[in-house]
């Protein structure tokens, strides 16, 4: 597999505490979810975990997002100057510059948290001109929480790819 995370690196269960917890706790918003990232964003343990016992696909989809023109992308600036910064309120995005070292080619790559199950609509209408592309992820699969872990801690979901920079809007 080209996965840089394995299924067993974290906690992927997405199976709640053991203990009891107030329910006002366990819900999951994004203000809660913001807030939690940004104060553990460096203690990939504890946010990992937090995420998938917390994350409901019921009320959130998870999208991978990927820009269109890579083959336009011929050096790390260009790549790190692509990436949606609007609805920073609305929505948690992560975005990375990735680079195909064999091949000499790059890449953005990126993940969307969205409430609801539809890209938010000013994002859908943009897609056609920003040259970005959103792929519902399935967050029951663990091919997909390996990739969707691998982006939230800052690394560099396959091995064939290697991480040059990413950034945050939320």
């Amino acid at each position: 597999s080209e996965l840089s995370m394995a299924s067993t690196s974290y906690d992927l269960s997405g199976r709640g505490d053991s203990d009891s917890e107030d329910e006002l706790e366990a819900l999951f918003t994004m203000a809660s979810w913001k807030r939690f990232y940004n104060y553990n964003k460096k203690k990939h343990h504890d946010l990992l975990t937090y995420f998938w016992r917390k994350f409901p696909p019921s009320g959130f989809s998870l999208w991978c997002v990927s820009y269109r023109y890579g083959d336009l992308l011929l050096a790390p600036f260009m790549a790190d100057n692509d990436g949606p910064g609007h609805l920073a309120d609305e929505v948690f995005c992560q975005m990375y510059s990735l680079h195909d070292y064999e091949m000499d080619e790059y890449r953005v790559v990126g993940l969307l948290l969205a409430p609801g199950s539809a890209v938010p609509q000013a994002l859908a209408a943009l897609s056609t001109f920003d040259g970005f592309a959103y792929l519902k992820a399935d967050s029951g699969s663990t091919h997909v929480k390996q990739f969707v872990s691998a982006l939230l801690v800052g690394k560099s979901p396959l091995t064939t790819l290697s991480l040059l920079s990413g950034r945050e809007v939320s």
